[in-house]
């Protein structure tokens, strides 16, 4: 499961990545639910409002990529159990710089409930997975070694 899960977050990655970059928002997150390591839902942040955004808690018009995913497929998510779906967050800037992706708290309070897996990049860029039931989290690779798969140019080092 764990380099099948690698495999789909590099793919998803360096496919919407490029996308993302045209994005107006400030903070350009990509989120997607795979149901047995089946992509079935892709979302990304957006100023948009709708009646569960409101439900969820996304008040000020607009909601983040995971409610975004959820909203494509929400009547389906009952049938499952959490063990089958995975939730891969990543996030980018204008410059291809990997930021933190875990879901934020308003996320978290309802993601936890639906998914048995988490797949996000962290503060140094790297791309982990973390079981929701345990809470623990294991590196799927470093953020060199991503940059490299994905054909990006290596950052500057900061000082």
């Amino acid at each position: 499961m764990r380099q099948k899960l690698l495999d789909i977050s590099v793919k998803l990655m360096s496919s919407h990545a490029s996308g993302m970059m045209g994005l107006t928002m400030q903070k350009k997150h990509c989120s997607s639910i795979l149901l047995n390591n089946e992509v079935i839902a892709v979302g990304f942040n957006r100023f948009k409002t709708s009646q569960i955004a409101y439900e969820f808690g996304y008040i000020h018009g607009e909601y983040h990529s995971e409610l975004d995913a959820l909203i494509q497929v929400h009547g389906d998510m009952a049938n499952h159990k959490r063990s089958e779906l995975a939730l891969i967050n990543f996030r980018v800037n204008r410059f291809s710089s990997v930021g933190i992706s875990r879901p934020c708290p308003k996320c978290i309070r309802w993601a936890h409930g639906l998914f048995g897996t988490f797949v996000y990049t962290n503060a140094d860029g790297c791309l982990v997975m973390e079981d929701t039931s345990s809470g623990k989290t294991e590196l799927l690779i470093d953020s060199k070694e991503l940059r490299k798969t994905l054909g990006w140019k290596e950052e500057a080092c900061r000082v």
